[in-house]
């Protein structure tokens, strides 16, 4: 049989990518562009109806979008119609606290390369490396023209495995000068599932959390630390807008959401497991109706102080989203990574 090769656009990651030629109806992927997506940049590339690649496996399916610089748009557990990553496709605005208008397709992102006109990460090209009957590899790319650097993911996953992982490369493409990015974020949206589930709980790897800010400071004035509990951790009980930030654990890098109605979780873990500095977590809980443009969801952020890349070098890290099942209500966040890591060791460690 000839080999089918899907080539949409991409750049080189040959340390990263595999390639391989994929048999006539051996996949795991179906590519669509029927889904009319909000357009909210000006860019030539920006598609009002964009290629949207489903990816699924035995137990979970997941969604990628390119052209609106989502990693992951939408990630569920194949038994729920529900996706555990908050997914939009016409968001309604909301304002910064600059003032400046925004909005959010939701999903898992970056914040290089970053269009800071729009406030959105930049359009992404797309590359399908690998699509078997066992095995999926998409490599996405874009480049931030103004600041001369680059960015490379590979999204991968297996058939017999309940996850996504994520390999994350951004380099310096410059000759002579250092790129500096004061506070590098990738972020991820997760739903609290309104519809279905009542208790959904964020876990972090820290026992409390800084202030940055709360509506008329229920949580505490700014700066102050309070205890990570219930009160900030179950969507539910939310009395209203806060933001709030956690220190990263090299013991622990994960966060987790609990959907103990549905016995599930979905485990973030990171590699290395000190590449990040800090966890920053917003939310309006239940309250999110009263402001336009925001939705059910935490807004979790993995943040990196003063990232730095040489010239012609780069930095490379590792997001893994493990979906769990008959995960009971007490679980803690220690035992679901025990549970999840093992499951990291059967993807390609090149």
């Amino acid at each position: 049989m000839k080999p089918r090769i899907l080539i949409l656009a991409g750049m080189a990651f040959a340390s990263l990518a595999l390639f391989c030629g994929t048999a006539a109806g051996q996949s795991m992927i179906e590519m669509s562009n029927k889904q009319y997506v909000l357009p909210v940049s000006e860019l030539a590339t920006t598609k009002t109806y964009p290629d949207i690649l489903r990816i699924t496996a035995d137990d979970i399916e997941a969604q990628v979008l390119p052209n609106r610089g989502r990693l992951l748009s939408a990630l569920r557990p194949r038994s729920m119609k529900e996706s555990m990553l908050y997914q939009t496709f016409v968001p309604d605005p909301f304002i910064l606290s600059s003032g400046l208008h925004a909005v959010d397709f939701g999903g898992y992102y970056l914040s290089i390369p970053w269009n800071v006109r729009d406030r959105q990460p930049y359009d992404l090209s797309y590359k399908i490396m690998e699509d078997t009957s066992d095995r999926t590899q998409v490599s996405l790319s874009g480049k931030d023209i103004l600041k001369k650097v680059s960015a490379v993911s590979i999204v991968t996953m297996l058939r017999d495995l309940a996850l996504v992982d994520i390999r994350s490369m951004i380099k310096n493409d410059t000759s002579a000068k250092n790129f500096r990015d004061a506070d590098f974020r990738e972020i991820v949206l997760l739903s609290a599932l309104e519809g279905v589930e009542k208790r959904s709980r964020l876990l972090l790897p820290s026992e409390s959390v800084t202030v940055i800010d709360s509506k008329e400071d229920w949580v505490g004035s700014q700066g102050s630390i309070t205890a990570w509990t219930s009160a900030l951790s179950q969507w539910s009980a939310l009395k209203g807008y806060y933001d709030v930030r956690a220190q990263s654990s090299s013991d622990l890098p994960c966060f987790a959401i609990h959907y103990p109605g549905q016995r599930v979780a979905l485990v973030k873990i990171w590699s290395p497991a000190d590449y990040f500095d800090s966890i920053e977590v917003m939310s309006r809980g239940p309250g999110y109706r009263q402001e336009t443009g925001y939705g059910p969801y935490f807004m979790v952020s993995c943040h990196r102080a003063n990232l730095e890349i040489a010239p012609k070098a780069e930095t490379r890290f590792r997001s893994t989203f493990v979906v769990l099942r008959d995960v009971d209500e007490a679980m803690t966040l220690d035992e679901m990574f025990k549970r999840a890591k093992p499951l990291l060791e059967a993807l390609p460690q090149d």
